[in-house]
């Protein structure tokens, strides 16, 4: 469902080339770490506990977040930092800045 969500908004954004093929590329590819770490973390038949590729999980994970919060942030314009009545200083207008 994130996907279609990302994929949905990353058109309306105002991102660069790059950041909205990361966007859309980021949910789909962050779906084939998370399991294959469950599965390659056991794959031994002699393994009581996961070995070192169950971080496989933290990355897809990781993946996933970066690129739906980066989609969902610019779809919405909340990265908007500075509004249109502050001045390149971050003084607000009809305030007294030096």
């Amino acid at each position: 469902m994130p996907v279609l969500v990302a994929l949905r908004h990353v058109g309306k954004a105002n991102l660069s080339s790059y950041m909205k093929w990361f966007v859309r590329a980021s949910t789909p590819i962050a779906a084939v770490p998370v399991p294959a770490a469950f599965f390659l973390s056991v794959v031994s038949p002699d393994a009581t506990g996961p070995n070192g590729l169950i971080y496989l999980a933290y990355v897809g994970a990781a993946l996933l977040i970066v690129g739906e919060a980066t989609g969902a942030l610019k779809a919405f314009g909340v990265t908007e930092v500075v509004s249109k009545d502050q001045t390149n200083h971050g003084c607000l207008r009809g305030s007294q800045c030096n």
